[in-house]
């Protein structure tokens, strides 16, 4: 398993703390996949969890001026089942979220944990390809993506 743990207060943080530990880093929010994929062993060589639950804001769902929703990297699953915004603009990703897992794993679970596993049976990137969704990141190099 890991060896070591940071629950930082700050996007600048944890990018410092990525760019610091490189591959042997992983941010985590939800780490519902993760976890298991590391005690299975499928996932050797973490040795540095990043925590981001403490970063304000990151649990957001917005509407920004040009009518684009932005979900931050820490809404959950169940968080977009119960956004009217959702429900209303992106009826696809809300019933996708509806069938993650159980109620526990929906209630800690995010959508960019989802998209991060990347693997074919994952629930939300069929819908967010076909809403034609964008990916913003950040890294010490600055941010990409839109």
């Amino acid at each position: 398993m890991w060896q070591e743990y940071y629950s930082v207060s700050s996007i600048q943080e944890a990018v410092n703390l990525l760019a610091r530990y490189g591959e042997k880093a992983r941010v985590v929010a939800g780490a519902t996949d993760l976890i298991l994929e590391m005690e299975r062993g499928v996932r050797k060589g973490i040795q540095v969890l990043i925590d981001v639950t403490r970063v304000a804001g990151l649990d957001q769902i917005t509407l920004d001026e040009q009518e684009v929703i932005h979900l931050g990297p820490m809404v959950t699953h169940n968080a977009c089942v119960a956004s009217k915004l959702i429900v209303e603009r992106a009826f696809p990703l809300a019933q996708a979220c509806w069938e993650v897992g159980a109620p526990q794993i929906r209630n800690r679970g995010t959508v960019a944990g989802n998209l991060i596993t990347a693997s074919p049976a994952n629930d939300t990137i069929t819908p967010l390809m076909a809403l034609d969704a964008k990916v913003s990141l950040v890294s010490a190099e600055g941010q990409r993506g839109t």
